[in-house]
């Protein structure tokens, strides 16, 4: 990674030299010999080495800012190095972005060097003025990208090449070229693939061109033809509630039952040399109101869970297995842990609708496997859909409206729900289900919920409901909101630190998931349920204003990557050398 330069005078203030992904683990794979010099044959080795990695690592780019010098390619040169194209293909077969330097000879028409090969994310130099630099290559369309790559604070030597003293500190310099810009790019991609773990190198290639600033080539020999600069912060805007994305917010018409129950995980004990961590927790399903599969009434089946420090890689529900890339593991959101200083919280959902009948009414034994040692899951959740039974109300004005993704609740954000479908709300029957994680016995809101005839929004839970109520760092509870005096359209649901008495200490949770159930008519035998509650707020005048779905829609297909089939992953977790995750 590589930080914004200051001059190279003085080392960087503390805090400030963090990277472009500062929570990403770093590789250095070597192929240069003693003297600075490598073959194209320790390339190919340098590439097959980081695919043989990426599965067990989760390597999603390999830089190089590596090349000979005064070596211009001005057009593709796709087939001219059979060995490395074929290398650079297994990267992006296995969702690993090559990205590579354009080269420093100020050539205005040419890329450097193998840069013309198709499958490189070729990546050029601009200015803090937002101008190509001087010495960086640049062509139209064989450089996909630029980056600051001018005075860049990077880290240094003891002493350079040679014997002289580096500048600035012995720890960090100002450096400039292709070689600064490059590193900005892969490490965006890091950014990139946390928030969107499947989708491919060839979208979110297409995803920074198109969200990226132009700046033209206007030098001297400058052509005054422009390729995107860099814009990290339009890439990759902050989803901030459930259901924004636009495969979060699902609905499933029709008169249905439905049931949840959630479980907190403990952790095993395997080994000092096991790379992973494996929690365990148990859903007891006894008291469902949704049949069995075999009984053909439950149409869908899911399980919630979120991990903090490290992504999953497999779960396992009584003895049927998910691995990660599979269809149905589904990875929801990604977002700072509540609070804590425990990495990441993502948020996970396994489609277990085709595998019901390894469901049991009774206990079901869930296990989830992180990618770390250190790696924490909080819980899960079983959540059922029943199929539509007879109604004489029309099917588009009842059903269960499902959101989901990952929202923190902390010091500076609320966590909050968009369940903006056009359904009537029925008063006689409303149950809303929902999914938290690291909830603690401290003070959080009601969920303050708004609608379509009520901007401003009513209380309708209890407030601090979210302590772990079904073990260490896990709580779904079940809310009847029936005679909640709830009109119009569904909109934002919020989770707040509004009306906390003064010196109160303040909850911090991940907001998972939320099933909103609109249904005509009481039904008997329903599992235990949370009275709602019916408050009118006063002065709550942070809470944000409703979400339009259709304004976190990106105009890029974020498609999706063919992983190798499950039986070809081994059950048994192999010892890899992962790395420790930074502190």
């Amino acid at each position: 990674g590589s930080v914004p330069g200051n001059g190279g005078s003085v080392e960087p203030a503390d805090g400030w030299h963090v990277g472009v992904a500062p929570g990403a683990n770093l590789m250095a794979i070597r192929i240069a010999n003693n003297s600075s010099s490598a073959s194209l044959s320790s390339y190919v080795l340098g590439w097959n080495r980081v695919a043989a990695l990426a599965f067990p690592l989760n390597i999603v780019s390999a830089n190089l800012s590596y090349g000979p010098a005064n070596s211009p390619a001005n057009a593709p040169c796709d087939g001219t190095w059979s060995a490395g194209e074929t290398a650079l293909s297994n990267l992006v077969s296995v969702n690993v972005a090559p990205t590579k330097s354009s080269g420093n000879d100020g050539f205005p028409t040419a890329v450097g060097g193998n840069s013309c090969i198709s499958n490189f994310v070729v990546v050029g130099n601009t200015t803090d003025g937002d101008a190509v630099s001087n010495t960086s290559n640049f062509h139209s369309t064989l450089l996909d990208i630029q980056a600051p790559g001018t005075g860049i604070v990077a880290a240094s030597g003891v002493a350079r090449a040679g014997g002289s003293t580096p500048q600035g500190s012995l720890e960090f310099e100002a450096k400039t070229g292709t070689s600064m810009a490059a590193p900005q790019v892969a490490g965006a991609w890091a950014l990139a693939r946390q928030l969107m773990p499947t989708a491919n190198v060839a979208t979110i290639r297409s995803l920074f061109r198109g969200t990226g600033v132009p700046v033209s080539d206007n030098r001297t020999l400058g052509t005054g033809l422009w390729v995107p600069r860099l814009d990290v912060a339009a890439a990759l805007p902050v989803y901030s509630a459930l259901g924004t994305l636009p495969d979060h917010l699902e609905f499933y018409p029709g008169k249905r039952r439905t049931y949840s129950e959630g479980t907190g995980l403990r952790k095993e004990r395997l080994g000092p040399a096991v790379p992973v961590s494996q929690w365990k927790g148990t859903i007891n399903l006894s008291e469902s109101i949704v049949n069995t599969a075999s009984a053909g009434a439950r149409d869908k089946a899911y399980l919630y869970f979120s991990t903090r420090g490290a992504p999953a890689s497999a779960v396992r529900v009584n003895g049927t297995w998910y691995w990660s890339g599979q269809e149905e593991f589904e990875t929801l959101g990604v977002s700072t842990a509540p609070c804590r200083e425990l990495g990441p919280l993502r948020s996970y959902r396994i489609d277990m609708s085709n595998n019901q009948d390894g469901l049991v009414k009774g206990n079901n034994e869930i296990m989830i496997q992180v990618a770390s040692p250190s790696g924490t899951a909080d819980g899960a959740s079983i959540l059922l859909i029943g199929s539509p039974s007879r109604s004489n109300v029309s099917s588009k004005e009842i059903g269960v409206i499902l959101s989901h993704g990952v929202s923190v609740l902390d010091e500076t954000s609320v966590a909050s729900a968009a369940l903006t479908v056009s359904v009537p709300l029925d008063d006689r029957y409303l149950r809303l289900h929902v999914g938290v994680g690291d909830g603690q016995a401290s003070y959080e809101s009601g969920i303050l919920f708004r609608t379509s005839t009520n901007a401003f929004g009513k209380v309708v839970t209890p407030d601090s409901m979210f302590s772990g109520s079904d073990g260490f760092n896990w709580d779904d509870i079940t809310f009847n909101l029936t005679g909640s005096g709830l009109t119009g359209y569904p909109g934002l649901a919020v989770i707040s630190h509004n009306e906390a008495e003064p010196g109160a200490v303040r909850d911090c949770l991940g907001w998972i998931y939320t099933a909103l159930n609109i249904h005509p008519g009481i039904l008997d035998g329903w599992q235990v349920t949370v009275p709602g509650v019916d408050f009118v707020p006063q002065g709550w005048n942070d809470i944000p204003i409703g979400v339009d779905p259709l304004n976190f829609m990106l105009p890029f297909d974020f498609g999706e990557f063919d992983y190798p089939p499950p039986d070809l992953i081994p059950f048994v977790p192999q010892p890899v050398d992962w790395p420790a995750v930074p502190k």
